[in-house]
């Protein structure tokens, strides 16, 4: 991810990233207050909301972004073949 801008206000730090698609931007802010570490990122772009889920995992100041590969290739209808007695059977249900 490209950084964009950093500012800084007090304790809470906010950085502006460039989202994958390029049409939108990924903010981060981090909250370094003494005694309490807490961070936030969200997408500000409707293309990458879809494909890309923010992980925050176990952390509270650290997070990535995953790569949704499901979101890109909708399955309209499943196709399954199946041999029985010799006899090729098609199937198709809709997803």
């Amino acid at each position: 991810m490209h950084l964009l801008c950093e500012e800084k206000s007090g304790n809470i730090i906010r950085r502006i990233y460039a989202c994958p698609c390029g049409k939108g931007r990924i903010v981060e802010e981090q909250d370094y207050t003494p005694g309490h570490r807490d961070g936030n990122a969200f997408i500000e772009c409707d293309i990458c909301k879809q494909h890309y889920p923010i992980d925050f995992g176990t952390s509270a100041t650290k997070w990535r972004l995953y790569h949704d590969y499901t979101s890109y290739y909708p399955i309209v209808f499943l196709r399954e073949y199946c041999l029985s007695n010799d006899k090729e059977k098609r199937v198709a249900s809709a997803i």
